[in-house]
């Protein structure tokens, strides 16, 4: 028996058949969607049914083999990062130490033996040196002219290469010009004291510069020597 039903969009009575009942049509006026009531029996009229959404096959390349669920790979362990490298200074390689070395002199070939003190004074790189003796040519002249005889390196490039090893305030308080910075804040304040001392804050101003001094070359020169370079000895310096 056909289906009387009316649509609820148009309002227009349709006619259709029992086949479709319980199920969804599209009217053929409006094209609005009608519910068939089960109950009722008719015929007539399209039926529309919403069409279920399409499922995609799955790329073979997706599938899983034998039916099994797909399991994503287990990341792999990452290496260790490397820790943070430090600007360690390089220690540069000793000798045994020496009692003397021989430089040329660039501008006449003479070779030059030193020795005691004064090689203890040349071979250190933080001393900064600034000039030294030639025998053959009897005067003194820029360490620059001058290079070691055994390694034929410039004396003034050997003082460059440990120099970079050390800081700012390492290479001034070791060079030279440190030892007198420092013996003269002391003598100046010793001086200060002739105020109060008179003659004796002289002698205390002159006896404290000497003391500084020694205590550059005896302690402070070698511990930062020892600090930088590995060795409070220079002559063990190639």
């Amino acid at each position: 028996m056909p289906i009387q039903v009316a649509c609820p969009h148009c309002q227009k009575n349709l006619r259709v058949g029992d086949h479709v009942a319980g199920k969804k049509i599209r009217c053929p006026a409006c094209q609005g969607v009608v519910a068939v009531p089960a109950e009722e029996i008719v015929e007539v009229a399209e039926v529309y049914e919403e069409p279920k959404p399409a499922q995609r096959p799955e790329p073979r390349s997706q599938r899983p083999p034998g039916g099994q669920e797909a399991r994503r790979p287990e990341p792999k362990n990452r290496p260790a990062e490397a820790p943070e490298r430090r600007s360690a200074r390089t220690r540069p390689r000793l000798r045994k130490p020496q009692s003397s070395r021989d430089y040329v002199h660039s501008q006449c070939g003479g070779v030059t033996t030193i020795e005691g003190p004064e090689f203890q004074s040349l071979a250190d790189p933080l001393s900064k040196m600034h000039s030294t003796y030639c025998t053959d040519c009897e005067d003194v002249f820029p360490i620059s002219e001058f290079a070691w005889d055994d390694t034929q390196e410039r004396i003034s490039d050997y003082y460059t290469r440990y120099q970079q090893q050390a800081s700012g305030l390492q290479r001034f308080i070791a060079s030279r010009g440190g030892m007198f910075t420092i013996a003269g804040v002391v003598f100046v304040v010793g001086l200060l004291s002739c105020a109060v001392l008179g003659a004796f804050g002289l002698a205390a101003a002159i006896v404290g510069a000497i003391v500084a001094i020694v205590l550059h070359v005896m302690v402070l020169g070698p511990m930062i020597l020892r600090q930088v370079l590995g060795t409070a000895d220079p002559t063990q310096l190639e």
